[in-house]
């Protein structure tokens, strides 16, 4: 097989859905513990490139080495980005939904002032640990 080759400029640093892709090639690389060496042997692709993008991330794969590597190591390439997908929707979500202790706060303290003005009390359950320093 030969090298796969190709024009690269302009295509950037991998995005977090080819980094994804790469975990899992590196992942299924360590399980069968090949080598860079001997997975170029597998593919064609040189050891260089594959350290470039599988390593260091610096570049994407294009499809011919991604479906190289893919069969290479024994992998659907559909199921690598099935995976590599499903992770990648867990991680926006956990952006999305993640709220800091600080912002909490402010939030509950913004509710508290909303009810004091509109004449409610609030009460704490003497359970509960109070806080009564600056947040800020």
């Amino acid at each position: 097989m030969g090298s796969v080759k190709g024009n690269r400029r302009g295509t950037g640093p991998a995005n977090r859905f080819s980094q994804l892709l790469n975990e899992e090639l590196r992942a299924a690389q360590s399980r069968r513990r090949l080598s860079l060496r001997a997975l170029e042997e597998l593919t064609g692709v040189s050891r260089n490139r594959l350290s470039l993008t599988l390593n260091l991330d610096s570049s994407p794969l294009n499809t011919n080495e991604f479906e190289l590597i893919c069969r290479a190591l024994g992998l659907n390439p559909v199921e690598v980005c099935f995976r590599a997908e499903a992770t990648l929707q867990k991680e926006l979500a956990a952006e999305t939904t993640s709220t800091s202790d600080k912002e909490l706060a402010a939030q509950i303290l913004a509710r508290a002032e909303t009810a004091a003005k509109a004449s409610y009390r609030l009460a704490a359950h003497p359970v509960d640990d109070i806080i009564t320093e600056d947040l800020g």
